[in-house]
């Protein structure tokens, strides 16, 4: 069995499986306003993980990088802030 992403309500209640992924999806993420959650999951690619993301209900999963080695943790940036260099 594979480690999947659930959601909960903070008295414990609602337990929400939310991914599926057959090999497994771990360090989900929050996006700042709430609507959508970032993940990991690994690839179909030996030797690789995909940044993934989904809707707050577990829905619309988005593949948005295919990366090769170890991905640990995601992150979100806001849209309106102009990219450091």
């Amino acid at each position: 069995m594979s480690a999947q992403i659930y959601k909960l309500r903070p008295d414990g209640s609602g337990l929400t499986q939310l991914s599926h992924h057959p090999a497994g999806a771990s360090s989900p993420r929050w996006s700042p306003d709430g609507k959508r959650l970032s993940f990991v999951a690994p690839s179909s690619f030996s030797g690789f993980n995909q940044i993934m993301t989904m809707d707050a209900n577990g829905g619309d999963i988005r593949r948005i990088a295919n990366i090769r080695g170890e991905v640990d943790i995601g992150c979100w940036a806001r849209v309106d802030t102009a990219p450091s260099v």
